[in-house]
């Protein structure tokens, strides 16, 4: 709260003039994070053009590192662990978070499509999502793609939460990066052939 007023330039009480508490704040704060992620997401797909769905993967998970170096505190936002009750998400955080899914579930259900990726044998299949996941068209995505991206994004949020912790110990902090995505990319069942090298 302190940081969130003081980037503002007011005291910490009159951010209560604007919101009814501080879990109205942290929602609106959260949605703001999701949307400054989802722009620079949308932005790498659409640098990446027709490239593969595989350079279109390689190019939003670039993206996520980019934002999560340049905006370390919403990155921390979206993806730490809550420390009070009160943090529980909102709806309208959901919406966000449906939003940044289905399109990074999209391009995982577009490499499916075009025979990229072969799925890996898939265990316990993911629980219907509420708002659903949907592709650009609107149709719903179908199970296994929303569960294979949410054990890759899983794997690279972990890798970036950790990076700022390893700093003495990686050279090159994206290079590295890069690796592990590819080596995420492989684990997801894209195909060899289909992951660019540098």
């Amino acid at each position: 709260m302190r940081a969130v007023a003081r980037a503002v330039d007011i005291p910490p009480s009159s951010l209560y003039r604007f919101y009814p508490d501080r879990a109205a704040l942290l929602a609106e704060l959260r949605v703001d994070a999701y949307s400054s992620l989802i722009e620079q997401l949308t932005d790498a797909r659409r640098t990446a053009g027709d490239r593969s769905p595989a350079g279109q993967w390689q190019a939003i998970t670039c993206a996520l590192r980019g934002w999560a170096v340049d905006s370390p505190d919403q990155f921390g936002l979206l993806y730490s662990i809550p420390m009070h009750t009160e943090d529980e998400w909102t709806e309208p955080v959901y919406a966000q978070r449906a939003r940044a899914g289905s399109l990074v579930a999209g391009v995982v259900a577009d490499a499916m499509a075009r025979s990229q990726l072969v799925p890996p044998p898939v265990g316990n299949p993911v629980a219907a999502l509420v708002p659903p996941w949907t592709s650009a068209d609107g149709a719903p995505l179908d199970p296994v793609s929303i569960q294979i991206t949410l054990g890759a994004w899983a794997a690279l949020v972990g890798h970036l939460s950790l990076e700022p912790h390893r700093r003495a110990m990686i050279l090159d902090p994206q290079a590295y990066y890069e690796d592990f995505v590819r080596s995420v990319m492989v684990a997801m069942g894209f195909r060899p052939n289909a992951i660019l090298r540098p």
